[in-house]
């Protein structure tokens, strides 16, 4: 199954892409001119060997400061999740009088469309009063069970650090998968960025 991204979200991609690319090529060229021009001057070695190490070590910052091109190996996918692994983590706010809240990390095992099998963990957290009803109504992680479940198809987005669940038909509300913004399942673009919102209709 293949996933055609609508024209605002393909573009955002390539926009992601430059932003990482440009600043990289500027700082490349700008260092590699100080290093022709003022190179013995700010490095001051005598050892050859040493300065090529320092020469080569100014030179790798761009991509260091940048992330490419690791950052670039990163791809837009969707795929079905076949695992579902929800554990409870718990701790304090940083507040006068500290309060117990909770961390769910939920751990995802996620067939793509290729058939590569990758892994994904989302960090979600509770506050006190809903982790209070929670525990108080014996519904633990019935919530997380119900936002994630094995069959469900999600998307990821390049450039982006999260997943979304692919919804159809009046099931809601979903995210936007540039911003994370929740809208109403019947809304097409997100009422924060005004991207369009991906569902399962996207799936060819």
């Amino acid at each position: 199954m293949k996933l055609k991204l609508p024209d605002d979200l393909k573009k955002y991609t390539v926009f992601t892409v430059l932003k990482r690319v440009i600043p990289c090529i500027v700082l490349l060229a700008l260092i590699s001119v100080l290093l022709c021009f003022f190179g013995e001057r700010i490095f001051p070695a005598d050892n050859i060997a040493f300065r090529g190490m320092l020469y080569a070590f100014a030179l790798a910052l761009p991509f260091v400061i940048t992330g490419v091109p690791l950052k670039l190996f990163d791809s837009s996918w969707q795929g079905k999740i076949t695992a579902v692994d929800i554990k409870d983590r718990w701790g304090f706010t940083n507040e006068a009088i500290p309060r117990v809240y909770g961390k769910i990390n939920v751990n995802l095992t996620v067939e793509k469309s290729n058939g590569d099998i990758t892994f994904v963990e989302i960090n979600e957290r509770t506050y006190t009063k809903f982790l209070h009803y929670r525990v108080s109504e014996n519904r633990k992680n019935e919530h997380f069970l119900d936002k994630y479940k094995v069959g469900d198809r999600i998307f990821h987005l390049y450039g982006t650090k999260h997943v979304v669940i692919l919804k159809d038909g009046n099931e809601g509300p979903v995210i936007c998968a540039v911003c994370r913004r929740e809208n109403d399942i019947q809304n097409d673009t997100c009422c924060d960025c005004g991207h369009t919102i991906v569902k399962s209709g996207f799936i060819r």
